[in-house]
């Protein structure tokens, strides 16, 4: 499980991007749903490599698709069974 910490990080980041409110965002939501579109993506994907020192490769970031895959990738390390 990702700590409290990271997780709190990546949701600020997620809200930062999309211009929403961090406790809008929910594990389960859709980057669609939060009307994250892909270049805000790639925006958190570039960021996330950056911070969390993860390499994101470009199939791998059109498997993230809600907010708790970005939880998991980064947890894991940058991989994604």
């Amino acid at each position: 499980m990702i700590n409290q910490e990271k997780k709190d990080h990546i949701l600020s980041l997620i809200a930062e991007i999309a211009d929403i409110q961090k406790d809008d965002i929910k594990d389960e939501s859709t980057f669609e749903e939060i009307g994250m579109d892909s270049l805000m993506a790639l925006e958190l994907a570039v960021r996330i490599e950056r911070e969390f020192e993860v390499f994101i490769q470009e199939e791998e970031l059109m498997n993230l698709r809600k907010v708790e895959d970005v939880f998991l990738f980064v947890e894991q390390g940058g991989f994604i069974d």
